[in-house]
């Protein structure tokens, strides 16, 4: 009749509704939870923060907004991971304002994903070159970005060399572009890590102050003499007289008065090191002469692919949410608070009647197991059976599709790509 016609299509009609009614609570429940638990990893992010650097809370608003920035543009592995990264960067390098906190933290990260270098001793090299050379923290990065580039970090100690060594070099009269300039040169010259670079010119500079020099100036040109009466007036450099002695030991046509200066000007280091690599100590070079903006192409080409898009994506969608987060946590705690009286008061409860159907239980299952089990040993032969039966055939069906499959993927990437781009 047309009445259960009727009552027929306002049957499937509601079921329709509830199922669309229900998956939309499914995902507002989702969406409640994400926000939620963002939101509580994100305070707890923040109050680590605070309480690692001594910020007050009228001030952490800047700090979150930094926090949130550095986490949509997809470095660091959570809230927590970049709250410490923001802290370690603060307590080194002092409150810098928000763009050059990001811009730091985002590029040491970066220095750490790109060549493997650690998070802390690249952190040290940053300061201490902005501290010992009076330069930016962004020139510093470049400087880094490209040193790393043409392999300074080949034994992963560029950082922590740099902290070491960054005050006697810049204190000997160096520039930073001058100072990375020598470490090429002696590293390409026969130098099997960064220390022997740097304790080299560390035991020149040494020798030159402790009057070492002075008293064999003789051996060397009188070009060198004139810069070494000069330094000792206080009209040039450590730096200076290094470069005319290295220069003097490079156009030694004798080898053996070549090796006497060495050992003369380097002690040790000059008698125990390959001479090519003594010629070489010099700050003779234009490998870092444009070095600026080097930092942000490095990041462009290491993040500019579509995993790294996406992921941003749904980092983005995920700050978003914790406005809601924040709004809900109370509405949670209240009714956990007026809910837990009641699972205090109906738990022991809950356990003895737990207890009691177990124990009324076991009997039943103790006469069904043995028949089962005899069951499950029958019918596993006759599985394992189908099984052999049925994976060739399949095997050689996905050996068929997967040809056209690759090639309608190679078809379509590149229009998809075009799209998210």
């Amino acid at each position: 009749s047309k009445l259960s016609k009727i009552g027929g299509a306002a049957s499937k009609a509601a079921k329709v509704t509830g199922a669309a009614f229900a998956a939309i609570g499914s995902a507002a429940l989702a969406v409640g939870t994400k926000a939620v638990t963002g939101a509580v990893e994100f305070d707890k992010a923040m109050n680590q923060f605070a309480a690692s650097t001594g910020t007050a809370e009228s001030e952490l608003a800047a700090y979150e907004d930094t926090l949130k920035s550095i986490y949509t543009n997809n470095y660091g592995e959570s809230y927590e991971d970049i709250a410490d990264a923001m802290a370690k960067v603060t307590q080194q390098m002092g409150e810098l304002d928000q763009t050059s906190l990001q811009h730091v933290t985002e590029g040491v990260y970066a220095l750490s994903d790109v060549f493997g270098s650690d998070f802390n001793e690249t952190l040290r090299g940053v300061n201490q070159l902005t501290t010992q050379f009076g330069i930016s923290a962004e020139n510093a990065l470049d400087l880094l970005a490209t040193g790393s580039q043409q392999g300074l970090d080949y034994t992963d100690e560029l950082g922590d060399n740099i902290s070491e060594y960054a005050g006697k070099f810049a204190q000997a009269g160096y520039t930073a572009e001058e100072y990375f300039q020598l470490l090429k040169n002696g590293t390409e010259n026969g130098s099997y890590n960064l220390d022997k670079v740097n304790d080299s010119i560390n035991e020149i500079t040494n020798r030159i102050a402790d009057g070492t020099i002075g008293k064999a100036i003789e051996q060397f040109s009188a070009g060198t003499q004139k810069v070494f009466a000069e330094w000792q007036k206080g009209g040039a450099t450590q730096k200076d007289v290094i470069d005319a002695i290295v220069k003097d030991i490079n156009s030694c046509k004798n080898e053996q008065q070549a090796l006497t200066m060495a050992a003369t000007a380097f002690g040790t280091m000059g008698e125990d090191a390959n001479l090519d690599f003594i010629k070489s100590l010099s700050s003779v070079g234009d490998a870092f002469d444009k070095t600026k903006v080097k930092m942000e192409e490095m990041k462009k080409v290491k993040y500019d692919d579509l995993g790294s898009m996406l992921q941003g994506l749904g980092r983005t969608l995920e700050t978003l949410l914790i406005p809601l987060g924040e709004e809900l946590i109370p509405l949670i705690q209240e009714i956990a608070e007026d809910i837990m009286p009641v699972i205090q008061e109906s738990l022991p409860m809950l356990t003895d009647l737990i207890g009691s159907l177990a124990q009324s239980l076991m009997p039943v299952i103790q006469e069904l197991l043995p028949p089962l089990l005899d069951l499950v040993g029958e019918l596993m032969p006759l599985f394992i059976q189908a099984i052999d039966e049925i994976l060739p055939p399949i095997i050689e069906l996905i050996q068929q599709l997967l040809p056209p499959i690759m090639e309608l993927v190679a078809t379509l990437l590149p229009p998809l790509i075009e799209l998210f781009g």
